[in-house]
């Protein structure tokens, strides 16, 4: 298989991440700059350098979304987790150096990840490691549920006294 250089492989998925392209009669550009797809084009854990990522539910629906860390060398799925984010949600978290396999998403954030992060952060599994020091990041719009008041959109809503989800495990059940 042809190995293309690092940073024309993050310059060719950023090229095609910036165009649009409609599938459907009803698709629509937006004009918000917002979406159900986004590509981080580059991340590195080389040299002591991390990535950050902020993922944002700008709607006023529960949105559960896909995560996927891809290796630069193959484009494998490397580590790969959802989110299931109340409206007007934020995420943060980043991709570092660190646990026995070398790379690492850590997240002090309390939105509800499937499957859940270890204390300390996700590690990326061990047969996927190799080739995943540095990559690019899909995060895929998967669904929402019919309404606020569905089983899964009330279990993740994050609670006014405690800023916490209300069942992160009741959550992930849904996904098992």
């Amino acid at each position: 298989m042809k190995q293309f250089k690092k940073y024309g492989v993050a310059a060719a998925v950023a090229a095609v991440s910036v165009g649009a392209v409609a599938t459907t009669p009803d698709a629509k550009l937006s004009t918000e700059e917002s979406g159900d797809l986004a590509i981080i084009p580059y991340y590195t854990v080389l040299g002591g350098k991390n990535t950050g990522m902020h993922i944002i539910n700008t709607t006023d629906s529960t949105q559960v979304i896909k995560v996927r860390l891809r290796r630069g060398t193959d484009s494998k799925d490397a580590l790969d987790f959802n989110l299931v984010m109340p409206p007007r949600d934020e995420w943060t978290a980043n991709i570092a150096a660190g646990g026995s396999t070398g790379v690492k998403v850590n997240t002090n954030d309390t939105t509800c990840t499937v499957p859940e992060f270890p204390a300390g952060g996700a590690q990326m599994p061990d047969t996927y490691a190799e080739g995943a020091t540095e990559g690019y990041v899909e995060i895929i719009a998967m669904g929402q549920p019919s309404a606020e008041t569905a089983h899964l959109a009330v279990l993740a809503k994050h609670q006014a006294t405690t800023g916490m989800p209300f069942s992160c495990d009741l959550v992930r059940d849904n996904f098992y």
